[in-house]
């Protein structure tokens, strides 16, 4: 035969009891029954708020400010008109004096030599003209002058310096054709 047990309701109980139901209903009556009214301004921190829990719609139209944005965030507006040009400066200091340019040209002359090619002795002929004393070449030239029979050419096989103070040139033509080879040297003073 069994025994009934009798079960003794004891104060540790009853405590036991309601802090299991505050504890598995309290947090869910509170999130239910509290709202913004029983909750006094400022003293809600970042720290009370869940992490994305707050949407657009939970602020605010025209509430935020510039600088509660970072930057980049907010779209640039449109580019504004230029502005009035500021007054005109005061004149600066004058700069350093600067080098001295290098000497120019100086002493410019001509020099042109005639030579003229006897046929019963070459076809070809070769001529120069050549600086005077302390100038040097630096440029120059040369010309077939004064054929004596038309339709025949002479040739012009080279034109150009020789050293620093000579230009030269070489020429040809055909047997019995007379022709004066010119060449001119252009010089300066050497620095």
């Amino acid at each position: 035969m069994k025994k009934n047990r009798r079960v003794r309701i004891t104060y540790a109980n009853v405590v036991a009891s309601l802090a299991l139901f505050a504890a598995l209903g309290g947090s869910s009556y509170a999130a239910i029954a509290i709202t913004g009214a029983q909750v006094r301004d400022g003293s809600l921190t970042g720290r009370d708020v869940r992490n994305s829990s707050l949407t657009g719609k939970d602020v605010r139209n025209q509430s935020l400010l510039a600088q509660d944005f970072k930057p980049g965030q907010l779209p640039a507006g449109p580019k504004g008109d230029p502005g009035a040009p500021g007054p005109k400066g005061d004149k600066g200091d004058t700069g350093p004096k600067g080098d001295p340019g290098l000497p120019g040209v100086s002493g410019y002359q001509q020099v042109v030599v005639h030579k003229q090619i006897d046929p019963n002795f070459s076809v070809f002929t070769e001529a120069q003209a050549t600086c005077p004393a302390g100038k040097v070449v630096i440029g120059g030239g040369a010309e077939i002058l004064n054929p004596t029979q038309a339709g025949l050419d002479a040739v012009l096989d080279a034109s150009g310096p020789r050293g620093t103070t000579t230009w030269r040139a070489e020429a040809h033509g055909f047997q019995g054709f007379k022709y004066t080879l010119e060449v001119t040297a252009i010089c300066v003073n050497a620095a």
